[in-house]
């Protein structure tokens, strides 16, 4: 079927939270860091995402453009 989009009938441009949902995960169940600096509570999430993807042998990929945290 051929359906034909006015300028008023076309999808709305995408806004950036919509983006990030796109690229985003939630995953439940897994425990919030509690440490104070925003610091370790990054390398506590990374350790526990590291350990989710080793445990569920996940292969995690990520766009060309998409930088890649170390």
């Amino acid at each position: 079927m051929l359906e034909l989009l006015t300028e008023d009938m076309k999808p709305e441009q995408t806004s950036a939270d919509d983006k990030e949902r796109k690229r985003s995960i939630v995953i439940h169940g897994l425990p919030e860091s509690t440490a104070a600096k925003a610091s370790l509570k990054a390398k506590e999430d990374h350790e526990s995402i590291s350990t989710l993807i080793d445990e569920t042998n996940t292969l995690l990929l990520t766009t060309k453009n998409e930088k890649r945290a170390s």
